[in-house]
This record gives C-alpha cells, sequence and structure tokens, in this order.
C-alpha cells in the first residue's frame, strides 16, 4: 500500500504541477507548440484523473485500518474519524490557501465523512455503490463541460493577496469537488471493500482476477482517456458538439478503468521487485510528500517565472521534484519515523 501512496504522489505531481508553474487558466488550455500539445495529451490520457484514483482506492483502505484499530482501542470508530476529517479540512484549507489551490485534502475531509454511514456495508454493496458513482460522475462532468467555459477565462477576483488567494481556492474547491467527487468516493468504497475482503492478502483471488484482467483494462482504459483528451483538448475540431460531448463522459467509466490498470502493475512489479524499505517508509507520510510537493513546486516557479516554462518540460521537472519530496520524506522517517503532517493529523485528531 506504500508503495500504491508513492506511485500516486508522482502521479499527482505530473497533473499538479502545471497548474502550479503556468498562470491562471493556461494548465486548461491546448499548447500550440507540437512537443508541449503532446505532453499535456499524454498527461491527461495516462494521469489525470487516474491517480488521485488510486489515493483514493488507499483512502477507503486506510480507513478500514483506522476503523479496526478504533475497535481495539475501544473508542468510538465513527466518533475517531470524524475528528480525523476534521483536522485533515483544516491543513487542507491551509494548504489551498497557502501553498496550491488545486488541494485534495479538503474534498477527501468532506467525502471521508460519507464512510461512516456506509462502513457497515458488505464489500458487495460497495462495489455496487461504487458502480453508482459512475452515471453520476458523467453527470457532473457534463455540468463541468457546460459551466467551463465561462468560469475558466472569468476576470481575476480583485482585493488583496490574501482575498485573492481564498477566493481562488473556493472556486478552485468548487470546481475539483464536481470533477472528482464521485469518482473520488467510488474508489473510497472499492478500497474499503478491498480492506474487508482482505485484497491485499497474498494470493488473494481477487488480485489474480485483476492481474488477468491488465490487458483488457489497457486496451479499453487507453482509447477511452486518448479519445476524452483528444476531444476535450481541442484536438478534435470545436464544431463537432456531440463528440466533445461524448468524449467528456469517456472519462467517467475511462478514468476508473485506467487507475484498475496502474494498480495491477503496480501489484505486478512489486511481486517481483519490492521497492527499499526506506522508500516504503516514505510511503506511510505521503501526507507530508503531498504538501511538500506543492511547496517545492511553488517556490521553484516563484523564482524562475510562472509561465516560463512549457508543458513538456514541466513533465520532466515534475518527476525530480517529485523524487526530492520523497527523498526528504524517507530521509525524516529514518530519524523521526512519521513525518511532521502526519504527526500533526493524529494530534490534532487524538487518534
Amino acid at each position: 500500500m506504500d508503495t500504491i501512496r508513492l506511485v500516486g504522489l508522482v502521479g499527482i505531481c505530473v497533473v499538479n504541477l502545471p497548474f502550479i508553474a503556468l498562470p491562471g487558466a493556461a494548465g486548461l488550455v491546448l499548447p500550440d507548440a507540437g512537443l508541449d500539445r503532446l505532453a499535456m495529451l499524454m498527461v491527461e490520457t495516462l494521469f489525470q484523473a487516474k491517480f488521485f484514483l488510486l489515493f483514493s482506492f488507499v483512502f477507503g483502505w486506510s480507513f478500514h485500518l483506522q476503523d479496526l484499530a478504533a475497535r481495539r482501542a475501544g473508542a468510538s470508530p465513527a466518533r475517531r474519524h470524524l475528528r480525523r476529517m476534521v483536522a485533515l479540512a483544516v491543513i487542507g484549507c491551509l494548504h489551498g490557501i497557502l501553498v496550491f489551490p488545486g488541494d485534495i485534502l479538503v474534498i477527501y475531509a468532506l467525502l471521508g465523512c460519507g464512510l461512516v454511514a456506509v462502513r457497515h456495508l458488505s464489500p458487495p454493496a460497495l462495489a455496487r455503490l461504487a458502480l453508482a458513482m459512475l452515471p453520476l460522475a458523467a453527470l457532473c462532468l457534463t455540468v463541468l463541460w457546460v459551466s467551463l467555459p465561462e468560469a475558466a477565462f472569468s476576470q481575476p477576483p480583485a482585493g488583496d493577496a490574501l482575498s485573492r488567494r481564498i477566493d481562488e481556492w473556493l472556486s478552485t474547491l468548487g470546481f475539483l469537488l464536481v470533477f472528482q467527487g464521485p469518482l473520488a468516493f467510488g474508489a473510497f468504497c472499492l478500497g474499503l471493500a478491498a480492506g474487508k475482503s482482505g485484497f491485499f492478502a497474498p494470493d488473494h483471488p481477487w488480485q489474480r482476477r485483476l492481474d488477468r484482467a491488465l490487458p483488457w483494462l489497457l486496451v479499453i482504459g487507453l482509447p477511452l482517456n486518448l479519445f476524452h483528451a483528444a476531444a476535450t483538448g481541442g484536438v478534435l475540431p470545436a464544431e463537432w458538439a456531440l463528440t466533445t460531448l461524448a468524449g467528456v463522459w469517456a472519462l467517467a467509466p475511462g478514468a476508473p478503468i485506467l487507475a484498475a490498470a496502474w494498480l495491477a502493475l503496480i501489484l505486478r512489479l512489486t511481486r517481483r521487485r519490492p521497492l527499499p524499505e526506506i522508500l516504503v517508509a516514505a510511503g506511510r507520510n505521503s501526507l507530508s510528500i503531498y504538501v511538500l510537493q506543492g511547496v517545492l513546486g511553488g517556490v521553484t516557479f516563484y523564482l524562475v517565472g510562472h509561465g516560463s516554462v512549457g508543458q513538456a518540460r514541466l513533465l520532466v521537472v515534475a518527476l525530480p521534484l517529485a523524487g526530492a519530496a520523497i527523498l526528504a520524506l524517507a530521509a525524516w522517517a529514518v530519524v523521526a519515523g512519521r513525518g511532521p503532517l502526519e504527526r500533526l493529523l493524529r494530534r490534532m485528531s487524538g487518534a
């Protein structure tokens, strides 16, 4: 699970960096340069909306572990979890306002409260609930497709710097809640189902089924996501409105299918060549790594200038930047164990 977290963090960094490095809504606009255009399409096809689902899956799985731990300690699992979500929301608000307005922690905190209501469901019922999120996701993506052109290119809010940051964060939070919310909650449910069914036990039958399904996941998932990227990225003619709408809808099944393929690949590679223990230890500090990635990205492009690097170079920069954050927390784990934000979260939640 720590390996899945690490791979998820690298993918999230690849997706987030253009929105940190480029001014305004430039991260949503297909560039003119050929290499930059190819890089953006690659990120949209392989990374966008896939790696946050991996992270969401792990979130649901960890909820199951925390639920068991609370019961063993004689505490109320629901009360402890809600305190943890409040603490996560506080950290997320600060991160969204001060570091990166595209923060996902507040969304996780809001959706995570819903796990309390479904924690007693059986794994099959949780899987059915996750499937029910797909048409809801398609509906939400349609709403964004209709409203995004006007919202994305509106004038920036007036006021002092802090007020502008808060307004930018709130508008981005609303966008991401609609864009990511249904699929993220579905992944939460699948992660919880995986925890209840013992999915990560060695030689679990569902792991073998997922591994056998990998070729089909790629055959179905890659074209769906490529079609989404081309249709919504301006590659296809703008007058093909129905084609563009179909591309919007393609993300609802396409993103979970390709995320499942990524999960199968990670599990297969981990079985063959496990990560060094120092990196696994870093994966236990994913909250600190996630925030540090935003800090490093913000500092880097404050110094070199926002908009000074194109999408192709950002794709190259994202990998060492993610690696630097991972190695920093790996070194921290050797000295102090839990990361600073993990310690703070535990203290704030009383867990």
